[in-house]
């Protein structure tokens, strides 16, 4: 009888899907986190604050605004990592990718390459945040019991599952760990 837990078959056509769809819901995010700054600044909407690294400036008030918002969007980031990637191990891979390719989009964007040490600090800032928020994210529902089936006591201790052939009752209960 062969193992068939957690068996991870290489598709590459899944993988490029989840690329797309976490650099999508990335983006989008950042685009309203960054959207709700400018309201709040008074300043233009406009996608140099997302593409051009000239926008993140740490001696003006809006690219400490921008910074912010890069930063709640790492977050977010996270929470994407949890629901599209579901996997704590490709976290980072997810998180590094997404930043390797707006490094490349913030260059073809702005026309030359980011020297501005504000907006390296804010990415690799963005970058760490995201991949150990959405690890941290993925451990802790790796971490949930599996239902076996059958349902939950009020208590959340006990559940009880039948089996279809036989009609046993097999009980499943929590183990604790004691002193």
């Amino acid at each position: 009888m062969s193992n068939a837990f957690r068996i991870h078959i290489f598709d590459p056509a899944f993988t490029i899907l989840q690329i797309l769809s976490y650099q999508s819901a990335g983006y989008l995010t950042l685009s309203i986190a960054v959207i709700l700054v400018e309201t709040l600044a008074g300043s233009v909407i406009t996608l140099d604050h997302v593409f051009n690294w000239r926008s993140i400036r740490l001696d003006a008030v809006l690219g400490w605004f921008l910074s912010f918002a890069f930063l709640f969007n790492s977050c977010l980031c996270s929470i994407h990592l949890l629901h599209i990637v579901q996997r704590t191990r490709q976290c980072a891979d997810f998180a590094i990718t997404f930043y390797f390719f707006h490094i490349l989009i913030t260059v073809i964007y702005s026309g030359s390459f980011p020297w501005s040490f504000g907006w390296w600090l804010v990415m690799i800032l963005c970058m760490g945040l995201s991949a150990v928020g959405g690890e941290h994210l993925c451990y802790q529902k790796e971490l949930q019991p599996i239902m076996v089936g059958g349902n939950m006591t009020a208590s959340g201790l006990r559940r009880k599952a039948s089996t279809r052939n036989a009609g046993d009752e097999i009980e499943l209960q929590r183990l604790t760990i004691s002193d």
